[in-house]
């Protein structure tokens, strides 16, 4: 869950590097959204809450490289 520090750090080919990003998240969603699916109450409480947090750290990702563009 270190996409911003991707996100940050390359500069050329941005967006392959969102792309990558993007992808990579999504693998983590879908297994974590699956983990929350469970019947087993702690499981699924630990599922969601990476999932929203990978979410939130997916939104702040686009923003920030969002940001980014404006300023270069």
């Amino acid at each position: 869950m270190d996409y911003t520090i991707f996100a940050r750090e390359i500069t050329q080919r941005q967006s392959v590097t969102l792309q990558a990003i993007l992808l990579s998240a999504l693998t983590s969603l879908l297994s974590f959204g699956l983990l929350g699916l469970s019947s087993i109450p702690v499981v699924a409480s630990f599922g969601i809450t990476l999932l929203i947090g990978n979410l939130f750290n997916l939104l702040g990702v686009f923003v920030y490289a969002q940001t980014q563009q404006h300023v270069a």
